[in-house]
Parts: structure tokens; sequence; C-alpha cells
């Protein structure tokens, strides 16, 4: 196995420090390594509050690069090699909506 994919969602970035912590000392050219952006981990936040959830919704520039720079040192690396939009057809449990419907069909018509 060569491919690795995570997210900060998963176990509020706990998933992102095991799968750095496992591939520590490997070669980082030996695998290929994935997160993905949208979501922060903000347990406590007040958004978070309010959603019981531990993350906050963040599709913005700032919210996306904050993300990535988070992921990067959960996960002890200076590189990813794919990086997937989290959840993109949903912004805090809303359905994006396209000429008043909401979309339907995989997230790549997004």
């Amino acid at each position: 196995m060569r491919y690795f994919d995570t997210a900060p969602m998963y176990g509020a970035g706990r998933s992102e420090t095991l799968v750095g912590q496992a591939l520590r000392g490997r070669p980082r050219r030996d695998y290929l390594l994935s997160t993905k952006v949208g979501r922060l981990v903000r347990p406590g936040h007040p958004e978070t509050a309010r959603t019981g959830a531990d993350w906050i919704y963040d599709f913005s520039s700032d919210g996306v690069l904050t993300s990535l720079e988070e992921s990067l040192r959960r996960l002890g690396v200076d590189r990813l090699d794919m990086v997937f939009i989290h959840d993109p057809m949903t912004t805090g449990g809303r359905r994006w909506r396209a000429r008043g419907r909401p979309w339907r069909g995989c997230a790549t018509r997004a």
C-alpha cells in the first residue's frame, strides 16, 4: 500500500497525527499522501458548540490555506500529493444551490 488519505475532520485532527506517525521515517518518495480542506478543527469554538461538531466549515482562501498549514503540521510532512475539498456540496449543513436547485450527483459537478 502506497497511498494514504486522511482529513482534519477524521477524529478532530487525530487521524492526520496518527498517519503522520505511521509514515515517519519512511522516505517521502515511497508513498502518496492526500488530505482535505473545507473544515477547520476547532473544538470549543462558539460555532462548534452550536453544531456539536469539532470543526467549522471554511471554504474561503484563508480557510483553505490555514487548513493546509495545520494538516502539514499534524502530518509532519512538507508537502502533499493531493488535496481534496471535503464535502463541497454542503456548507454548515446547507446544500449548495445552482439555478435554485440543489446539485445532484458527484462533487465533480460543483
